[in-house]
């Protein structure tokens, strides 16, 4: 399981991602300061920029990576290697998993602490919100991995990473689900939406309600919903793919 998810990982060592990779670095500090060492906007606003080129560069490395992992190994063969050796399909999904969470979690937490080392030469220190919000993105980032590995243990490449996508976006608005589930009352539809709203990311979760709870208990209920989430697809993508047929 460990020895895919360092095969995975090791993608991120591939110069066409080190590439893009460098093009982002670029943009972060291009987003800090001008070339004479000056705040180019508001400094908040540098933050918040900062931390959005983190995590967008994050997810696009899940998504497009991590979700055609499975795919792509499909098509090459390489999955006999893997099945030849006394590794289970289970494990062999989990570690499909395992290596694009932790390549997305080392580009977040590289990209996040360089912004903010950047912003200390400056003068400006984050505080603990800017790390809050590394921690939800961090949580955000595991739940995608999964989703990926589920989509990549049923379709093709390209349909993998833009069932990835569409679920990372449906994420963002799942939450106003209820609004159009209560109404309804107990009627299909309404159990329609509701089991979509289970069934969803729900990005919302990870920072509503954020402020005025008591921190310790908050980030408790917050790491248990990931890893409940992400358990439940990975469940989903182990189960479908030991029906595959690969040969």
């Amino acid at each position: 399981m460990w020895t895919v998810a360092w095969h995975a990982y090791r993608r991120f060592f591939d110069p066409k991602a080190l590439g893009i990779i460098a093009l982002f670095g670029v943009g972060i500090v291009l987003l800090a300061v001008d070339p004479e060492g000056n705040f180019i906007v508001d400094p908040q606003s540098v933050i918040e920029q900062g931390q959005m080129v983190a995590v967008a560069l994050a997810v696009l490395f899940v998504i497009f990576l991590g979700g055609t992992e499975i795919p792509r190994d499909l098509k090459d063969r390489t999955i006999l290697i893997y099945m030849s050796k006394p590794l289970g399909r289970r494990d062999y999904v989990i570690g499909k998993f395992l290596g694009p969470a932790m390549m997305g979690l080392t580009l977040l937490g590289c990209g996040q602490l360089l912004f903010a080392g950047l912003l200390a030469v400056r003068g400006r220190f984050v505080g603990w919100p800017y790390f809050e919000e590394l921690i939800a993105s961090g949580l955000a980032i595991v739940m995608l991995a999964a989703i990926a590995a589920l989509a990549g243990a049923r379709l093709p490449e390209m349909s993998a990473a833009l069932f990835t996508a569409l679920l990372a976006m449906a994420g963002t608005f799942s939450f106003l689900i209820p609004l159009f589930a209560a109404p309804l009352g107990p009627t299909p539809g309404a159990l329609i939406l509701w089991m979509l709203y289970y069934l969803l990311p729900n990005w919302h979760h990870l920072t509503f309600g954020r402020e005025t709870a008591e921190i310790t208990g908050y980030w408790l209920w917050m790491t248990l919903y990931a890893l409940l989430f992400s358990s439940f697809y990975l469940f989903f993508a182990c189960l479908t793919f030991t029906r595959r047929d690969i040969q």
